[in-house]
């Protein structure tokens, strides 16, 4: 027989009567067989989630965490390595070298905001409210706190 003579025969006798199953006994989509289903008190993964691969940030966050032992002024330090290279950037800008220099500028804004005064924060002022009524509270005076404007 050739491929073109070949038909495909499809049995008759064999329709599955799928009203006598139960419901939990059914094979469908969902519903893998029941002997191929996962035990009571057993996992479906038992090894577990694996372990991810470190991302970027995490990478980078760790290096620059790492403690090194650097000479400073005749006495050894254990220092990260985040403060050595900022030193040394430090360092060289002060040399007079311009890329190091415009790093440094670049850095001093994220670390010193321009017009910012500890006093004018937000945080600091709750913090001196706070501590204003802690020790009114202590000294048995809640009273007579001292106003905002009398202070500010």
């Amino acid at each position: 027989m050739s491929a073109r003579e070949c038909a495909v025969v499809k049995p008759t006798n064999l329709r599955r009567n799928t009203t006598k199953l139960s419901a939990s006994d059914r094979v469908g989509y969902g519903r893998p067989p029941a002997t191929t289903r996962f035990q009571k008190g057993q996992s479906g993964n038992p090894a577990g989630r694996p372990k991810g691969k470190l991302n970027l940030v995490t990478v980078v966050q760790q290096a620059l965490a790492a403690k090194v032992v650097v000479t400073e002024d005749g006495r050894r330090q254990t220092k990260s390595k985040l403060e050595v290279s900022l030193a040394q950037l430090a360092n060289k800008a002060a040399g007079g070298d311009l890329n190091a220099m415009r790093m440094i500028l670049n850095l001093k804004p994220l670390l010193d905001p321009v017009g910012s005064d500890p006093a004018s924060s937000p945080d600091f002022k709750i913090d001196r409210e706070l501590a204003l009524k802690v020790a009114a509270r202590l000294a048995g005076q809640t009273a007579n706190l001292p106003k905002e404007d009398d202070h500010g």
